[in-house]
């Protein structure tokens, strides 16, 4: 079977998305992460790769630029996903060839990573390796958290003029993170994409002193918590806990990584597990030489944990 793999036209779009619903089941959610990503200023039409196979799409796969930060270095990296072929032309060597184009396409524009969410059997063949990074959460009680005069703090959207403090609060969080994904100073890196997912700021004194996205009415379903001191930690976590119904002894899960500082500085004296946690599914490739290969050196020998990822906006579409 002749498979021909070329960057993706407009007029391919309809076929796209029917490719990924029928390859995921008769769900949307991949379909419209492709569509959103179209939409973001850093996605390139060369990495959106589709499979031909008499002329018929066959599969699809997205290359999505984005920006890491390992070790504390920037990296220029490309999130694989999604990667979907029509249910007829699966295990026909479709999705590989989709696969291999696409890593030599972002290769030579000079991406230093590929970093994927997948199956541990298959993605391996090109070069991934697996438990590359992870996530990690804090556990804790509303009950312990110290009480807050709310009165003074003010829960909104988010305004362009938050930006700049929104970027500050997440160095301060994520300082020590040894692999995470760097936002863009864009409002489309910083309020969700799901019409159930609630991104907010929280101003005192008028400054942005934190800021989270969680879903409201679940309060386990928290995809990123920023705060700039113990107070504003406390004001948006018991936010989070009154929306989701929590109380009493119910732990609320909050995404944040053990080696940051701001974990300790944020919730010393207040009883914290930090679960940190590398699937198999969660992988990464060197594309070239780099910072990747000393941090996978120190991960695999023990040195360092795992790093986690809050992802971007775009993928609270398929929650």
């Amino acid at each position: 079977m002749a498979i021909t793999v070329r960057p993706e036209r407009a007029a391919d779009y309809p076929a796209i998305a029917d490719t990924h619903i029928r390859a995921f089941r008769n769900r949307s959610g991949e379909s419209l992460l492709v569509a959103v990503h179209r939409l973001r200023p850093e996605f390139d039409p060369e990495l959106s790769l589709v499979a031909e196979v008499d002329g018929r799409i066959a599969g699809h796969a997205l290359f999505s630029p984005r920006r890491l930060s390992i070790l504390g270095e920037a990296v220029s990296a490309v999130n694989v996903a999604p990667v979907g072929v029509r249910p007829e032309f699966q295990r026909s060597g479709v999705g590989g060839a989709l696969m291999r184009r696409g890593m030599e396409v972002a290769t030579a524009k000079g991406y230093q990573l590929a970093f994927l969410l997948g199956h541990r059997e298959y993605y391996p063949r090109f070069g991934f390796v697996t438990n590359a990074y992870g996530h990690s959460h804090l556990l804790m009680r509303p009950a312990d958290l110290p009480a807050v005069p709310a009165t003074e703090y003010e829960e909104r959207g988010v305004w362009p003029e938050d930006l700049n403090g929104l970027e500050e609060l997440r160095v301060y969080c994520e300082r020590g993170v040894s692999f995470t994904v760097l936002p863009a100073l864009s409002l489309a890196d910083w309020i969700s994409t799901h019409p159930a997912v609630r991104s907010t700021v929280f101003r005192r004194n008028g400054e942005t002193v934190g800021y989270a996205r969680y879903e409201a009415g679940n309060a386990d379903r928290v995809s990123c918590f920023l705060a700039r001191d113990r107070e504003a930690a406390a004001v948006v976590l018991r936010t989070i806990a009154r929306t989701g119904g929590i109380r009493g002894d119910v732990q609320i899960k909050i995404p944040l990584h053990p080696d940051s500082p701001a974990t300790a500085e944020l919730f010393a004296d207040i009883s914290v597990a930090a679960v940190p946690h590398s699937p198999a599914a969660a992988m990464a490739a060197a594309l070239r030489p780099g910072i990747f290969d000393l941090y996978l050196t120190r991960l695999q020998a023990g040195k360092i944990p795992p790093g986690r990822i809050t992802w971007p906006v775009e993928f609270e579409l398929l929650d």
